[in-house]
This record gives C-alpha cells, structure tokens and sequence, in this order.
C-alpha cells in the first residue's frame, strides 16, 4: 500500500546507510514520471517513524511523483550495492544561489531532492509528490 510523505525531513534520514537495491522508472498512461527507489534500510537506524505509518519491513520503495527533472550521475564499476549516505531537501534559497544553468532551478517551489551514495551516485530529483511502499519480502524472492 502506498502511504503519502507530508513531511518528508521527519523520515529522509532514516535512509542514511540503506542499500540501494534499484531505481525504476514509470510513466503513466497521461504520460506523468514517477520514480521508484527500491532500498534496504539498515537495520540499526531507528524506524520509528515508519512503524507509526505502517511500514514494518526494511525493504520499502521511495517513489517520486510527477517527477519534473531528474539527473543521475552513476559510475561505471562499483564494489558493490551503493549506500544511501545523505538525503538532502534543497530548499529555493539553495537554488536560487545555485548557477542559473542548472536545469533543475527552472523548478523552484516544487520539493527538489539530492541523493548521494557511497559509491559518488548522485540522485537529484524535483517532483511534486513522495510516496513510501512497504516492499513484501516473499514476492522478491
């Protein structure tokens, strides 16, 4: 089941050192993106949060709604999965001050995320809607 972030800050950092298992990609009939980060969060990271939401299981998917603008930078070869060390929320102050050539400040007003992993992935996304989906163990064996 799909469950709304209102407050995405109250739950981002629980994300730091989760396992990134995937990134999907979804259009919609009417065309509109979401983005779907499958991760493992790590076990020693208090979850609280999403207990309180329903969300029991360390496997949980991210989706990013309506998505406007995303760039990844991905290497080539890693050691293995990368990690989730920092989920920033860049706020318009941050945008503005950043250069005018990035396409991403066109976007100003709608949540505008970076991801960085320990591999030096980054993930930078402006979307209008986040999502959380408590992933069923079984049906990814």
């Amino acid at each position: 089941m799909l469950l709304c972030v209102d407050e995405p800050s109250k739950i981002t950092w629980i994300w730091h050192d989760a396992e990134l298992r995937s990134i999907m990609f979804e259009w919609s009939l009417s065309a509109g993106l979401s983005v779907r980060l499958r991760s493992e969060i790590n076990p020693e990271e208090d979850r609280q949060e999403l207990i309180k939401m329903g969300i029991t299981n360390q496997l949980v998917d991210v989706v990013f709604r309506d998505v406007r603008q995303m760039h990844t930078n991905v290497p080539d070869v890693t050691d293995g999965l990368p990690f989730m060390l920092d989920w920033d929320i860049i706020d318009d102050a941050s945008i503005e001050r950043a250069s005018k050539d990035r396409p991403t400040s066109r976007h100003t007003g709608l949540p505008h995320h970076l991801i960085g992993c320990s591999d030096g992935s980054t993930i930078e996304i402006v979307f209008t809607q986040l999502w959380l989906e408590e992933v069923n163990v079984e049906t990814t064996k």
